[in-house]
């Protein structure tokens, strides 16, 4: 596929495409994922790829959006079964949906991405509101989390509002884990990049404990990236999270 162009025309003939091998959900998100620029594409969303895919058609998927290059590093996180689940209930879609637009933005601003992600989710998030929700709202809550978690480092190492989501995002994680969901595929390496990003070196390495799909990621060593006076996550714990 070089343009939104040529994709729109062979789905729009029906004829059958290795897209197909997603749930209705997954194919429709992974759609919405798409970037083109005057090269072709430019991005995706390749952890729904390897959530839903077994080897043989993710080779397919990524052959047919022109993406092979990325085919050897994403077979490496085909761990486990391929987790395909129900569609989110409408209020989940809707709500990750309004993150996943401010998060694609070429604009982006870390800050209102997470502003806007304590407006939606600030009242849904407790040990009571994820028992209460189905099971296939789980994933749409935590890749909401994760995309927001995904601030900026200021000057002091502090990512911008980066406590709501990430919180967040370790409780959903506890959720899905406890009802038994199986979360090798994308959803852990998720967690541990996120842990990295936010500088929580030290519950990286411990997430990392007994995970031997992870081992191909690397928690850098702590270092003084912001100047002599600078002061890491890792002594600011996030208290009450487990995985």
């Amino acid at each position: 596929m070089r343009s939104p162009a040529q994709l729109e025309a062979v789905l729009s003939s029906s004829q059958a495409t290795p897209l197909d091998a997603l749930t209705p959900y997954g194919k429709r998100r992974f759609l919405a994922s798409l970037r083109w620029n005057d090269k072709g594409l430019a991005a995706f969303n390749s952890d729904i790829l390897v959530r839903e895919l077994e080897p043989q058609q993710l080779a397919g998927v990524l052959a047919f959006i022109g993406a092979e290059a990325h085919l050897p590093a994403l077979e490496k996180e085909l761990t486990g079964r391929p987790l395909r689940m129900q569609a989110p209930s409408a209020d989940a879609v809707a709500r990750l949906e309004a993150i996943e637009r401010l998060a694609a933005d070429g604009n982006r601003d870390p800050a209102k991405l997470a502003r806007r992600y304590v407006d939606l989710y600030r009242l849904r998030f407790s040990e009571l509101t994820l028992a209460d929700l189905p099971p296939a709202d789980l994933p749409a809550y935590f890749d909401a989390a994760a995309l927001a978690a995904q601030g900026e480092i200021g000057s002091q190492g502090e990512p911008i509002y980066w406590n709501y989501p990430l919180r967040h995002m370790l409780m959903a994680y506890t959720a899905l884990r406890d009802r038994g969901i199986d979360t090798r595929r994308s959803i852990d390496a998720t967690v541990l990049r996120s842990l990295i990003q936010a500088r929580q070196l030290d519950m990286a390495r411990e997430f990392m404990r007994g995970k031997p799909h992870l081992h191909s990621l690397t928690v850098p060593a702590p270092k003084e990236p912001f100047g002599s006076g600078f002061i890491g996550h890792d002594g600011d714990r996030l208290a009450g999270t487990a995985y």
